[in-house]
């Protein structure tokens, strides 16, 4: 059978090679071409072996040392971010989470990051996602995820921008939301559950917010600070430890007759207690950060009250965050000048109580929220 097989196999290799044109007289023949086009072929497929592996190689060193994240930059401490911290350099791969608890500055060919607490991931040149506050200048457009349901994109330009609650400052650029703008140059647009509202932007952020005021302060130690703060005076002595009791004394006047809306009321309020023989209160970010809240709740309800949606009174509120709060002031103001504002607070006589040292005040819109302690 197999004498057989073998016949058959050299009959078909005749026939095929000598309608070919091949002088072939014995089945030795045959099978020293057939064993030439073998290795023929094998070389063939050597050489493309060869070809793509060297291929291959080149393609993968390449990438690799081209990539941020490929493993050759990674060996060769070439990661793509660098974090300068007053102590220390450290640096990440895209992807890579950065927690750092001191004042920290990012800096590449698109981005500067600038925070004292940087909670972040960046997970490209072009993708961040924060937690917290930040100041943020960017020359290209950028996706910044604010939690895990909201992203926003942002183009070139500067914003501060605050995870909790969220709100972005625009001091240049454009906010842009579900494909709409929402908010441009000089506003202010903050999170409302399930939309964005913008307002005009407030530089009184900035000075009563302990948070945003140190990171100005940071931002104008390493000059970095944004045209559109330098004129901002962080003198918050102004407001809490001018001597009142001397209508000359020129802290004082500066302090109430600040542009600065918020600063005027605290300084007037201030004035007004130690007028009838109290003492100052100071602002708290206990208190500024609960106020804030609020008002945002205020101004995107339409409504002035103390009791949330939730139905959260403003002690349950404190308690929440591990404090006791004193009174709540709620107003709405729109078309009113501070004189007339200040007028309408003192109407409550909690301003008079002997007790408060501590007060937290925001507005948004057309509210404006007092917390007092």
């Amino acid at each position: 059978m197999c004498k057989l097989f073998d016949n058959t196999i050299f009959h078909f290799f005749r026939q095929e090679l000598s309608s070919n044109h091949f002088n072939l007289s014995s089945n030795t023949d045959i099978m020293l071409l057939i064993m030439f086009n073998l290795k023929a072929i094998q070389k063939t497929i050597l050489f493309l072996s060869i070809a793509v592996f060297f291929t291959s190689f080149v393609l993968i060193l390449y990438f690799a040392a081209n990539s941020p994240n490929g493993f050759l930059a990674n060996s060769v401490g070439a990661k793509p971010i660098t974090a300068f911290t007053t102590t220390d350099v450290q640096r990440f791969s895209y992807g890579e989470k950065i927690v750092i608890t001191e004042d920290v500055k990012i800096k590449d060919d698109l981005s500067t990051i600038i925070s004292q607490d940087l909670d972040a991931t960046l997970l490209s040149k072009n993708e961040f996602r924060f937690n917290g506050l930040v100041y943020l200048k960017n020359a290209d457009v950028i996706s910044v995820a604010l939690s895990a349901l909201v992203n926003v994109e942002l183009s070139k330009g500067e914003y501060f921008i605050n995870t909790n609650p969220i709100r972005i400052h625009v001091l240049s650029g454009e906010v842009i939301y579900n494909q709409n703008t929402v908010a441009n140059v000089n506003q202010t647009v903050i999170w409302q559950v399930d939309r964005f509202k913008a307002n005009t932007l407030n530089t009184d952020d900035f000075l009563l917010n302990q948070n945003y005021s140190d990171l100005v302060k940071l931002l104008k130690e390493i000059n970095l600070l944004p045209s559109q703060l330098t004129d901002l005076s962080l003198n918050i002595s102004d407001v809490t430890t001018v001597t009142v009791s001397d209508a000359e004394d020129a802290d004082l006047i500066a302090g109430c007759a600040s542009d600065l809306l918020l600063q005027r009321l605290l300084c007037n309020l201030n004035n007004y207690r130690v007028d009838n023989n109290l003492k100052k209160i100071i602002l708290d970010e206990d208190l500024n950060q609960l106020a804030l809240s609020h008002v945002i709740w205020m101004d995107a309800n339409q409504s002035v009250s103390t009791i949330e949606s939730n139905g959260l009174s403003y002690m349950e509120r404190c308690k929440n965050i591990g404090i006791d709060c004193s009174a709540e002031i709620n107003l709405m103001v729109e078309g009113y000048d501070s004189l007339r504002i200040f007028n309408q607070i003192i109407q409550n006589r909690n301003i008079l109580d002997k007790d408060l040292s501590l007060v937290g005040v925001n507005v948004s819109g057309n509210y404006l929220s007092i917390l007092l302690r």
